[in-house]
């Protein structure tokens, strides 16, 4: 029970910060990234959100300490690279500026 509401947790979260990325509102979504990355730091939907919003506010530079943030945390626990979609999605934040 314990972890279904964990989980509960993550996916409210995570749609409540998506939700507040439409709204711009860019400092509650990446308060939101960090608490659940606090949490499970290989959370890569967490990880893109925040990319997202440091994209949207126009500091690349945190765009980059986040999906490296990220590689290395899916180094370190799982010994795994970041899925495609997360690389993709660094790639065209970077590309555009």
């Amino acid at each position: 029970e314990r972890e279904a509401l964990a989980e509960a947790y993550r996916e409210a979260a995570l749609e409540l910060a998506e939700l507040d990325l439409q709204e711009e509102a860019y400092t509650r979504v990446l308060a939101l990234c960090r608490r659940l990355l606090a949490e499970d730091p290989c959370l890569e939907e967490a990880h893109r959100l925040a990319m997202r919003a440091h994209a949207a506010r126009g500091n690349m530079a945190a765009v980059v300490r986040q999906f490296n943030r990220c590689q290395q945390a899916l180094e370190e626990e799982i010994r795994v690279y970041p899925s495609q979609r997360t690389v993709e999605l660094y790639h065209s934040l970077t590309a555009a500026s």
